[in-house]
């Protein structure tokens, strides 16, 4: 197996690899000009519309206004106006699939994590792995940075649900991790038979990431303590005070996912434990 047949195979068992391209710019035009269509279709139904209701009043055409049997069943040049509106009924039912597939893509779709890109393209040029290397004009598209904008991935964990820690960690400690101790006991999943390539747990590095922020805020009002416990000078306090307030609000935005809110109580409540010590010898 080999070529699409053996990309397609690891897919399946990494769906962090279903990265394609979405094709933004040429479903837009599509929709441009659907949407032009219609709109001349539209036009023109009306301009037929009104043609029919100035007819004398004794003729079938004053009354398909009125009258959807009439409508339906002229003949001839008395039809323009039904078969216009049967056109648009394929041209909107087009229209309306086209917006709506768009919309799910937008909405459910995300651009892949630089980290899985990362290793689909090794994946692509691994000289170990031959069989994943692709001949066409195709071959080149996880590696264009013109495209880069127009990729997107299938894979069902949302990368937006890690926090920047997490997603931190993943890009950029796994490999370190992996060549200093990883690789003595973490072996290459049978799917990919190709020992330089092995999968860790998603679950094991939120765990981490979430053991390694909880010690991070333990460890900022211990800090805050022995420092201020050092210093006897008040207005170098208050500043001692203004930095690390500043500082842990900082991190608990970036390793942590809390809504704004849930900051402001936390930070509120750090400062409050150090300005105990603001005025203590």
């Amino acid at each position: 197996m080999e070529g699409y047949a053996r990309i397609a195979e690891q897919t399946s068992y990494h769906p962090s690899l279903g990265i394609y391209r979405r094709f933004a710019a040429l479903n837009a035009q599509n929709i441009l000009y659907l949407q032009a269509e219609i709109h001349e279709l539209e036009a023109d139904l009306r301009s037929y519309a009104a043609a029919d209701a100035a007819q004398p009043k004794h003729t079938a055409r004053a009354h398909y206004s009125r009258n959807w049997h009439k409508l339906a069943r002229a003949q001839g040049e008395d039809r323009q106006q039904w078969h216009t509106i049967e056109t648009l009924r394929a041209k909107l039912k087009e229209y309306n699939e086209l917006l709506t597939q768009q919309a799910l893509i937008a909405r459910y779709y995300r651009k892949p994590r630089h980290y899985d890109l990362d290793v689909l393209r090794s994946c692509f040029k691994d000289a170990a792995m031959p069989d994943w290397y692709l001949l066409g004009l195709d071959s080149t598209i996880w590696d264009d940075p013109s495209l880069a904008h127009d990729l997107i991935s299938l894979d069902p964990n949302d990368p937006d649900a890690d926090d920047k820690l997490t997603q931190w960690i993943s890009s950029h400690l796994v490999e370190p991790f992996h060549q200093l101790i990883g690789r003595h006991f973490k072996k290459a999943p049978p799917a990919f038979g190709n020992e330089a390539f092995v999968e860790y747990s998603d679950k094991g590095i939120v765990k981490f990431s979430s053991l390694l922020a909880t010690v991070i805020s333990s460890v900022f009002p211990v800090l805050g303590v022995i420092i201020l416990f050092f210093v006897h000078d008040l207005l170098a306090r208050i500043g001692i005070i203004a930095g690390l307030t500043a500082v842990f609000s900082f991190c608990l935005a970036i390793v942590t996912k809390a809504r704004k809110v849930e900051i402001f109580a936390a930070t509120a409540a750090f400062s409050a434990v150090l300005v105990v010590f603001l005025g203590a010898d």
